[in-house]
């Protein structure tokens, strides 16, 4: 019986039918869609977003049904999370806006670099090529997305904590008002956890659902692997966001009216600078952690593969 056996990690060395290939396009045309023009309706994506989103949503299910299924994990959660306590959160950001309203830029920054991983597993997987290394790309794509759904779920959660959160450029000592780049908080940390671990249980369950719909093998990494990329790059992504937001990054406090505000405010009365130099924007910022997070969720997931670990 054990040698009819097939593992996940031989399962993902067999190339897709034209058949999978087939229903992958039209799904993905059909998904990304819905997912732009629904996007654009809640004012959660601007014109330019909802284009830029068609494009990496009909791009991520083409590569593989698990992709674009965690791609639409991420924007789900981290929509829902926006307009949490909404209210409160336009008090604390001059600039907040009611469902987030995503433009190109920032669609992009968080799904660019898990598109490129995606298109060569797709090319990998078409022409059989090393197994190992499409479980390394498998691994960057949810580890760029952990990395983004930790630092959303951290900012959006975080916020509404009721302690003020703590600066990490300060070893956490010193605190900052709620909103500042670089502030984090013990509900905003472990709400980066859990965004990450959220994004590996949901790729466990496409892997599943995928083969059952005729959309090809799963992406060959375990549940357990799924979990453990998740977890540690939805944290170590949101702590790298943080600590790039606090140096790169400047941010802006108007004493007057007790808000985070834009950067045009600065050299206004009652406006100071409370942490960070004005060298990156915000869209840049998460650009270079997401860049940095996916390299190291496929390097470090091949490494611990390598020692049987994973």
């Amino acid at each position: 019986l054990d040698a009819h056996l097939v593992s996940s990690s031989a399962l993902c060395t067999m190339a897709p039918t034209s058949v999978n290939l087939a229903l992958r396009a039209t799904l993905a045309l059909l998904v990304a869609g819905k997912l732009a023009s629904s996007g654009y309706k809640r004012q959660s994506l601007s014109k330019s977003g909802a284009l830029a989103a068609f494009l990496v949503g009909a791009l991520s299910f083409a590569s593989h049904m698990t992709f674009g299924g965690v791609l639409i994990l991420f924007y789900a959660t981290g929509s829902k999370l926006t307009r949490l306590q909404s209210d409160k959160k336009r008090a604390i950001e001059d600039f907040y806006v009611v469902g987030g309203q995503r433009g190109a830029g920032q669609v992009l920054s968080c799904s660019i670099f898990a598109v490129f991983a995606g298109i060569a597993h797709l090319v990998l997987e078409v022409s059989e090529g090393s197994g190992q290394l499409r479980r390394a790309l498998s691994a960057a794509v949810l580890g760029h997305f952990a990395c983004c759904a930790g630092d959303t779920w951290a900012s959006e959660i975080g916020v509404l904590a009721k302690s003020p959160p703590r600066l990490v450029t300060t070893l956490f000592w010193r605190p900052v008002p709620p909103g500042t780049n670089g502030g984090m908080s013990l509900l905003g940390t472990a709400a980066s956890g859990l965004g990450g671990l959220c994004m590996g249980l949901g790729a466990s369950c496409l892997d599943a659902i995928g083969p059952l719909l005729l959309l090809g093998d799963g992406t060959g990494l375990s549940l357990a692997g799924n979990c453990a990329v998740g977890l540690s790059m939805g944290l170590f992504g949101s702590l790298l966001d943080s600590f790039l937001g606090a140096t790169l990054q400047a941010t802006y406090y108007d004493e007057d009216r007790k808000i985070i505000v834009s950067s045009e405010k600065q050299g206004k009365p009652g406006v100071k600078r409370i942490c960070g130099t004005d060298i990156l924007s915000n869209e840049q910022v998460n650009l270079l952690s997401v860049l940095l997070v996916t390299v190291a969720s496929g390097w470090s997931y091949s490494v611990l593969e390598e020692q049987g670990i994973l």
